[in-house]
C-alpha cells in the first residue's frame, strides 16, 4: 500500500494538480501565475520521466514545499494569523505542510527504504 501512495506517479499528479490549483488562485488575487504555471508543467514532466529521475525531481519540490512551508509557519510563530496578507487559510497551510511531506517521502522514498528500489 505504501509504495502506491509513495509512487511517482501518483507524487508528480499531485504536484501538477497542486500547482494548477495555484495558478487559478493567483489570477483571482491578481498575482504573478507564471511561477505556478512553470512549476505544474515540470510536475507533469515528472510524471513522464522514468522512477529515479522522477524522485529526483520530487525531491527538489519537496525541498522547494520546505522552504514555502517554512515561512508560513515562521510567519504564524510570529503571531500572524492564517489567512491574513500573505498567508494561506488555516486548511491551506495544512494542504501545504501534507504536500510537502507526501512529496519529499516519494522522492526519498527508495533512499530511505521505504519501498524497494525499482532498478
Amino acid at each position: 500500500m505504501i509504495d502506491k501512495i509513495l509512487s511517482t506517479k501518483v507524487a508528480s499528479a499531485v504536484v501538477a494538480v497542486w500547482m494548477a490549483f495555484h495558478i487559478v488562485i493567483a489570477i483571482q488575487g491578481d498575482l504573478i501565475w507564471q511561477v505556478f504555471a512553470t512549476l505544474s508543467l515540470l510536475g507533469v514532466v515528472s510524471y513522464t520521466l522514468d522512477s529515479a529521475s522522477s524522485r529526483k525531481l520530487l525531491t527538489v519540490f519537496g525541498l522547494g514545499f520546505l522552504a514555502t512551508t517554512s515561512e508560513f509557519l515562521y510567519y504564524i510563530s510570529q503571531g500572524a494569523a492564517p489567512g491574513s496578507e500573505g498567508l494561506p487559510p488555516a486548511p491551506g497551510i495544512v494542504l501545504w505542510v501534507v504536500a510537502t511531506l507526501w512529496v519529499l517521502l516519494a522522492g526519498t522514498a527508495t533512499y530511505t527504504g521505504l519501498i524497494k528500489s525499482e532498478t
